[in-house]
């Protein structure tokens, strides 16, 4: 576990969890979530799919219970338009932002006091045309980029790219409507550019992490607070989430 401290950064936990197939914890994730979120998990197709969505939302809850103080059953949720899940108005007075993924085997979630967050985590394993896609969807500068790599590093630097692009657009809380090539992102520290509008870049600031040797997590935190991120980042040994 990482942890940054300091009286002008921004406090930022991020909590991550493998998920087996069969896991033996997946009653007690079960447990942990509401009736609506169990109708949800019971649409997935695949077992993995089902363990893994019910595992992210019974991590939220179990964060927010430690961090805000309700016990993790009383926490509710809305939707905003742009499809991002927030706290209901009743819990407006603990100013807790939060974001979830979930994939094949891995599942994240970030939480923060005021500052919009976003988490991505996905796996390394899979196979698609990265640089066609980058071409297709990403900013000019990042597809030149990976173009310019050798073939084999392609692969891992797209997926870097691909989670803090993911991240990004889930801390706007403008999701699928904002296109991925409307900003740009630099590695090595991760940095965002904005070629096409007039975006702040400073108010953001993103971290990576590796939670397995098969997946790859990306966070963009957006606060107008100076500073870095005090990130307290790392994995969940207790699958039971008690």
């Amino acid at each position: 576990m990482s942890k940054a401290r300091g009286a002008d950064k921004l406090p930022v936990v991020v909590r991550w969890l493998a998920v087996q197939a069969d896991d033996p914890a997946a009653p007690a994730w079960r447990d942990l979530i509401d009736g609506e979120e169990q109708a949800r998990a019971d649409r997935f197709r695949f077992a993995a799919d089902r363990l893994a969505y019910m595992a992210a939302h019974a991590l939220l809850r179990r964060m927010l219970a430690d961090i805000g103080g309700l016990e993790p059953n009383h926490w509710r949720f809305q939707t905003e338009p742009g499809g991002r899940p927030v706290l209901d108005p009743a819990h407006a007075q603990l100013d807790l932002f939060f974001s979830i993924s979930h994939t094949r085997g891995m599942v994240a979630c970030a939480v923060a006091r005021r500052a919009a967050l976003g988490v991505d985590v996905e796996g390394l394993a899979r196979t698609t045309p990265v640089l066609e896609i980058a071409h297709r969807y990403f900013a000019a500068s990042e597809a030149a980029w990976l173009a310019s790599l050798a073939p084999a590093e392609q692969p891992g630097a797209f997926i870097r790219l691909w989670t803090l692009k993911e991240a990004y657009v889930k801390a706007t809380g403008r999701g699928l409507a904002e296109p991925l090539d409307a900003f740009a992102l630099s590695l090595d520290p991760p940095a965002i550019h904005f070629p096409s509008h007039d975006g702040d870049p400073s108010v953001w600031r993103f971290a990576e992490h590796q939670p397995s040797a098969d997946h790859r997590l990306g966070l963009a935190v957006r606060s107008p607070e100076p500073g870095s991120l005090a990130l307290d980042a790392g994995a969940i040994t207790d699958s039971s989430l008690s």
